[in-house]
């Protein structure tokens, strides 16, 4: 019974499958109390790319993800896919809808998918394997500053990364950024983050010198190598130009973006919609009435906080209003 176990365990196959549905597992403890529940929809967006998509992939390279090449590109997916959705939660202490972040996982899985199949179609062809580990090596790194510098704002302010403050991110210049960060963390802190990304690129260029191990011991097919071929292909086409603008925080920092562009759309205009204005008269109040003429608006304002409007408001707030009211016959309130 004992070896039969161990005869089915072997097959390639069987493996694949497992290892899927035990990383969909993982994603699932993680994902769901981060969450307002997993419907049937939700489950499918997880489980389909999780256990379908590391099935394929591994059938197509022949081998399983737990090997050293594999380990660098899946710390870089995980970072994408787990990093906003749980700073998000801390900081607010509530759940997210799982379409909030979808794009995020999705992203941190393709990517870890993406870069290990370039990686590996790279080392088929057994050039310059040190140049091309070190080229993606530093690429993932790159990638990976943008999940590390969420978590170095978390650490210091005890707060992920907001619209608003992506806003004050996108307006500041270099001088003030530097500035903040050397208050942050000092010169000491500076030189070790600067030491930890030298640290992480190296490891990553050293995971991805295992690659060519794993090139070695598993003979891909011709057909298999196509479709993997034509999977990269897809991959270069959707993740960056599609899935990686809708993730969370890139999603944001565009809308930061847009949002400075039409402030200063605006302000560039402002001449010519001032200038489209159109006055049938030259005696306005600017020349008959002497002073400065302050005009209030009460756009923001409520009735409900009114004492003129609302007797039970326990503040006197209105005692003009309420005296005009009492004492003069012309005067009225809507």
């Amino acid at each position: 019974m004992l070896s039969s176990v161990k005869e089915l365990l072997r097959n390639p196959i069987l493996r694949f499958g497992i290892i899927g549905i035990v990383l969909y597992i993982a994603l699932f403890l993680i994902y769901e109390p981060i969450t307002l529940g997993l419907d049937v929809e939700n489950i499918t967006i997880l489980a389909v790319p999780t256990m379908v998509g590391l099935f394929l992939f591994q059938y197509f390279l022949s081998c399983t993800v737990f090997h050293r090449p594999f380990i660098g590109y899946g710390l870089v997916g995980l970072l994408w896919g787990l990093t906003f959705p749980l700073l998000f939660h801390w900081s607010y202490v509530k759940p997210l809808y799982f379409y909030e972040f979808a794009n995020d996982f999705l992203f941190g899985l393709l990517l870890f998918m993406g870069l290990s199949g370039i990686q590996y179609l790279i080392t088929q062809t057994g050039r310059f394997q040190k140049i091309t580990s070190a080229i993606m090596a530093l690429f993932a790194t790159t990638l990976s500053l943008i999940p590390l510098i969420q978590i170095g704002y978390y650490m210091t302010t005890w707060h992920c990364l907001t619209p608003a403050s992506l806003l004050a991110l996108y307006m500041t210049n270099p001088e003030e950024a530097l500035g903040f960060l050397k208050n942050a963390a000092g010169i000491p802190g500076l030189i070790a983050v600067a030491i930890g990304l030298i640290l992480f690129t190296l490891f990553l260029y050293w995971c991805n010198l295992g690659m060519k191990r794993v090139v070695e011991i598993n003979t891909t097919r011709p057909l298999r190598l196509g479709v993997l071929v034509a999977s990269m292909v897809a991959f270069l086409v959707y993740v960056p130009f599609y899935l990686f603008p809708q993730t969370c925080i890139i999603a944001n920092w565009i809308a930061a973006g847009n949002y400075v562009k039409e402030m200063q759309q605006y302000n560039d205009n402002h001449h010519i919609v001032f200038d489209s204005f159109n006055v049938n008269t030259s005696d306005t109040a600017a020349k008959k009435t002497p002073g400065t003429i302050i005009l209030v608006i009460g756009e923001s304002s409520s009735r409900d906080y009114m004492k003129v409007y609302n007797p039970e408001f326990p503040y006197d707030d209105t005692p003009w209003q309420e005296d005009m009211k009492s004492n003069n016959k012309d005067f009225y309130l809507l």
